[in-house]
């Protein structure tokens, strides 16, 4: 009897020593389960200008839309697109909205552009030296052209090379652009007409009386009569008869290259009375 004891004792030690050994000493450490950080997407760019939109072969259309960051003087840059040939489709100069001088400002860039010649194409982002005038910190994405249809709408400026501009304040000049095709082309040329010049129409003499910022909130076209609704920043530091009639014949030519367009009723908030005073 008193060996069956002992030989049962001996085995529940074996197993007692089996169950410790494999659970707590034998047994791999467990893996652990950190999260891999995902991974940045790659970002175009240098030490001072950064592009997130497009990618490198990524396709575009109309308008052209650009968006990134930059460290600049003075938060200015400059913009390009060539087409296949080299031939320059748009340009402008393009402002960072950094928070403080030597921090990253976001930027956003869209732009119209004629039809290219063949399907690609390359944005350039820079900047000029202030030394010595030289191309600096530049950023070359090569891109694809989407194939769209496309239609021309005129925008009319003042335009300072004409000997007749600055005598009769409602003479305004006509310039072209391309948009995409669309049903709503009213609204598309005057939306347009408030994006400004472009740097091609300023090396023309093109230029607007109309305030940076302001937005179409509601077009209307009834019987020939074409009522535009703009928020407040058409009002904003108003001043001088000579300059709201500028900005009225601006607006006025554009909606009227349209046959259908017969008059316009401009006003700001819904406010026909006190839109476009001095």
């Amino acid at each position: 009897m008193k060996k069956l004891i002992a030989f049962l004792v001996l085995v529940l030690l074996v197993a007692v020593f089996y169950v410790y050994y494999y659970e707590e000493v034998a047994a791999p450490s467990p893996i652990e389960t950190t999260s891999i950080p995902k991974q940045e997407e790659a970002v175009l760019g240098n030490a001072n200008i950064r592009v997130f939109s497009p990618k490198n072969g990524e396709e575009v259309s109309l308008p052209l839309l650009v968006s990134g960051e930059a460290r600049v003087f003075e938060n200015q840059f400059n913009f390009r697109l060539r087409d296949e040939d080299g031939t320059i489709l748009a340009m402008d100069s393009v402002y960072a909205h950094s928070p403080d001088t030597g921090q990253f400002g976001p930027f956003n860039i869209e732009k119209t552009y004629p039809t290219p010649k063949g399907n690609a194409g390359t944005i350039e982002i820079f900047d000029y030296s202030a030394k010595d005038g030289t191309e600096q910190d530049k950023v070359v994405i090569s891109v694809r052209f989407k194939k769209i249809e496309t239609m021309k709408v005129k925008i009319f400026f003042g335009n300072n090379t004409y000997p007749t501009d600055g005598v009769d304040c409602n003479i305004v000049y006509s310039t072209e652009r391309w948009i995409p095709k669309t049903e709503g082309v009213l609204k598309a040329a005057i939306e347009e007409l408030l994006k400004g010049e472009t740097a091609f129409e300023k090396e023309k003499g093109f230029y607007t009386s109309l305030n940076p910022g302001v937005k179409l909130q509601k077009v209307e076209l009834k019987n020939g009569v074409a009522k535009l609704d703009f928020d407040k920043t058409m009002q904003k530091n108003m001043g001088g008869s000579c300059r709201v009639s500028a900005i009225r014949a601006q607006i006025e030519q554009t909606a009227k290259q349209f046959p259908e367009v017969k008059s316009v009723i401009i006003s700001v908030n819904g406010n026909v009375a006190e839109a476009l005073q001095p």
